[in-house]
């Protein structure tokens, strides 16, 4: 066939006319699920100095009435930097001239696209023009690719690819919440960023990813008010998301039991299922302790080396997957990911652009949840690293736990015992605590602000008791709400500014000391300075608080109604509020509602004395991009699950409390 003379495709060619492929409309992405993946014919390691000229791999492949030769580069940022040749011999008449074809070239016979963002070229041959059988040869001035053919073998070389992530979402408040899934300048270049762009990409180009801490309970709580979950729980079930549990608890939200856990929470320690995920000083295997069934799976910490970049992955993952790829050790295995809050893999073009270009590499096997359980492993115990967790956040959550359990236990363990003293120290922080107590309802105040920073309730029936909570200190749910810079762990209950310490505090000084002495079925707190106090006394139907001033105080009532109600699905739709005649009612409205009643003040939602924000007054706002002009409501930074009620209190102000 090749009969003519000897023929030289090679036309200069201008930017504006080569025909280039959007990501957006990539043919063939989809992994081992690409048509080229058949037609793969060599992987070669990146070995040539100008990235341009690297050829890493050579696709051959008949289509209709043509030969599609693809070429995979290291990379190339602009078209013009191709200079690539291509050698096509006929088998059966080596003494004849051969095909020789040169990229780019303008020939109308010769089609042929250039993706900057994959780094491929592939061209189409009329079959016209090819003989039957022929020898094909890649070069380029630092590469070259010699003797492949049409029927040669495929490459049996892969590249496991493991992608994990931690640091993956924030939820105590929902400005945190939209701030990690969709916020607006938060990357690490000022771009936009967050959760929900990864899964984006995760979706579109079928790239399955383990996310190692987001199946925290307070996590898939907010996930679940922002309505997201259900879609979380439907890439989960097309096994594109790995979440190991995070703890030895019941599941919640309806996910599986994981056979995989994380160990780099050390709230949680290490659990015992038999694989997990932990940081390891041998990041390219995964590991078998002898004498166990735990199978350590290694996590990584991210460099900006490894990171995403606006085209796609940087130049060494680039090399090290060709290198994973053709490392004839089976169990070799490259690890990315990282912190996802830390890290370029939560912003939409540059991690959309490495997805896209890790499912165009048929040789790159990101590996599923079923390909972790059967991947071999190497035995012996690598050197397990501490977690690049922050430490004082760590503290101070730990801080505040301590303080918290005791509370919560003693209130589990009340009996609707009349209670009326001042000498306990129930949350163990070397300090006395106030307790009142009826039959129904249980108070738990702090001298030091006179604070009522817990209130229990039982709603009994005939033949048993259910215990609820209605107030109750922010730290319970949601810790560090202030600038770090303002942490102190040696002040006690006060370590955290920005925490909401319980109610009635003054917000002028919330831990001012107060004396405190019981009267009767009351409980009187008097500043040292003799200037305020307040009396609160418990009844049948709740509790009602009087204050005695020389001057207005402005305090805080923190709701927090039946906190765990929040790990149930659907469970933010169920608080709401009302305007009653002389008060605010918040709550569970198909169940447990608490009124707040003024004698002689006007309650209102917004203004007057005595106003109330509400955490889900901005949920709808949540399906949106973080916009940073926005006026957002101002329960958009109240925690999750809480209302705040703030009132001005003067000289014989009179709240009562109640349960509905």
């Amino acid at each position: 066939m090749f009969g003519m003379p000897k023929l030289l495709i090679f036309v200069l060619l201008l930017t504006a006319c080569i025909p280039q492929a959007n990501a957006d409309s990539h043919p063939d992405i989809g992994n081992n699920n690409s048509p080229w993946a058949s037609a793969l014919r060599v992987i070669d390691l990146a070995d040539s100095p100008t990235p341009a000229y690297d050829i890493t791999a050579v696709y051959l492949r008949q289509a209709e009435d043509a030969l599609q030769i693809r070429i995979d580069l290291l990379d190339f940022k602009n078209p013009n930097d191709i200079y690539l040749d291509i050698r096509i011999a006929d088998d059966a008449a080596l003494q004849e001239s051969a095909l020789i074809i040169h990229i780019p070239t303008q020939s109308i016979a010769i089609r042929f696209s250039l993706d900057p963002e994959l780094a491929t070229v592939i061209v189409e041959i009329p079959l016209s023009q090819i003989p039957t059988h022929f020898t094909l040869d890649v070069t380029t001035p630092e590469d070259e690719i010699k003797g492949l053919t049409l029927d040669g073998p495929y490459p049996a070389q892969t590249a496991p690819l493991l992608l994990t992530f931690y640091d993956t979402f924030g939820a105590r408040t929902p400005a945190e919440a939209l701030r990690s899934w969709d916020g607006a300048h938060t990357g690490p270049r000022g771009e936009r960023h967050g959760l929900k762009h990864l899964l984006e990409a995760v979706e579109k180009y079928q790239v399955p990813v383990v996310l190692l801490d987001l199946k925290e309970p307070e996590n898939l709580s907010a996930l679940d008010a922002m309505g997201v979950l259900a879609h979380i729980q439907h890439l989960q079930a097309s096994d594109l998301l790995v979440l190991p549990d995070q703890s030895e608890e019941e599941p919640i939200f309806g996910f599986p039991t994981s056979p995989f856990s994380w160990g780099g929470n050390s709230r949680w320690g290490t659990l015992s299922p038999q694989l997990t995920f932990a940081f390891s000083s041998e990041p390219t295997h995964f590991y078998q302790p002898i004498l166990s069934k735990t199978t350590i799976i290694p996590v990584v910490k991210e460099t900006q080396t490894t990171e995403p970049y606006p085209n796609g992955p940087s130049l060494d993952v680039r090399r090290q997957l060709l290198e994973t790829a053709l490392n004839p050790d089976e169990k070799d295995i490259l690890v990315l990911g990282g912190s996802l809050r830390h890290t370029t893999w939560g912003s939409p073009d540059m991690v959309g652009a490495t997805m896209a270009y890790f499912a165009s590499r048929p040789y790159i096997h990101i590996l599923t949840a079923d390909d972790l359980i059967r991947f071999p492993s190497k035995y012996g115990k690598p050197k397990l690293q501490s977690p690049p967790i922050d430490g004082f956040a760590e503290s101070l959550e730990m801080h505040y736990q301590n303080m918290t359990q005791p509370v919560l236990e003693f209130a589990e363990n009340w009996d609707g015992a009349h209670l009326s003293s001042c000498g306990n120290d129930i949350d163990k922080d070397q300090l006395p605590e106030c307790i009142l107590a009826n039959d129904q309802y249980l108070a738990i105040l702090d001298p030091q602000g006179a604070r009522l920073v817990y209130l229990f309730s039982v709603k009994r029936d005939r033949f048993s008791g259910y215990r609820h909570q209605l107030i109750g200190p922010s730290w319970q749910v949601a810790v560090g709400l202030s600038n770090p810079a303002l942490w102190d762990i040696s002040a006690g209950e006060a370590a955290d500014p920005g925490a909401y310490p319980g109610a009635f505090a003054d917000l002028d000084d919330p831990f001012r000391p107060y004396e405190p002495r019981i009267e009767g079925e009351s409980l009187v707190f008097t500043s040292l300075d003799g200037t305020r106090s307040k009396t609160f006394k418990i009844t049948n139907i709740g509790l009602e608080v009087v204050y005695a001033t020389q001057e207005t105080v402005r305090t805080q009532i923190p709701l927090l109604v039946d906190p765990w109600m929040r790990f149930t699905p659907g469970w933010a739709e169920n608080y709401v509020y009302e305007i009653t005649p002389n008060g605010i009612r918040w709550g569970l409205g198909n169940s447990l509602m608490v009124d707040l009643h003024a004698e002689g003040v006007v309650l209102s939602l917004a203004k007057g004395p005595v106003t109330m924000r509400a955490f889900n007054e901005s949920l709808s706002l949540l399906s949106s991009p973080e916009d940073p002009d926005f006026n957002y409501p101002p329960g958009f930074r109240v925690p999750f699950p809480m209302a705040i009620v703030e009132a001005s209190l003067e000289d014989g102000y009179h709240l009562r409390i109640e349960l509905r």
